[in-house]
């Protein structure tokens, strides 16, 4: 039997552990879906601080000649099939701006888990290439989960 869930997003998280906030620009409505999505599905494992830290610094929505040369920038010099990416969690995550507004949505929640990502085992996960590919994979099923 399939677990039934609402898909108005309203109704998706009960009381929000962060202020509401006023929507200034487009690109802060793919922000705001994906943050109701992440504090929805992990209300446990979000702090507040990390939310808080997202929020004061923003995704950057980028069309496809201003997103390869930032990631240029930062050593991502393919960005064939690249739809997003995160350095840490300091620093804004890059979303490719596509027109595709689902897609920007779930990427903005892959890029934002992995700049949750504890310190440590961002580390341990960089090690090799299999456990960046571990990495990128259990980001992607959590992801889908959101």
């Amino acid at each position: 039997m399939k677990d039934h869930r609402s898909t108005e997003i309203g109704n998706e998280v009960g009381e929000s552990i962060l202020p509401s906030r006023h929507l200034e620009t487009l690109d802060d409505i793919p922000r705001e879906i994906a943050e109701k999505r992440i504090l929805s599905e992990f209300p446990e494992s979000v702090s507040a601080e990390k939310l808080s830290t997202l929020r004061e610094i923003p995704d950057v929505f980028e069309k496809p000649q201003e997103f390869a040369k930032s990631a240029k920038e930062v050593g991502l010099y393919e960005t064939e099939g690249v739809l997003g990416y995160s350095t840490k969690l300091e620093e804004p995550a890059h979303i490719l701006k596509g027109g595709d507004l689902g897609k920007e949505i779930a990427t903005l929640i892959h890029e934002d888990l992995h700049r949750m990502t504890h310190p440590e085992t961002l580390h341990e996960m960089r090690a090799s290439q299999g456990h960046r590919d571990l990495y990128e994979g259990a980001t992607e099923y959590f992801t889908e989960k959101a």
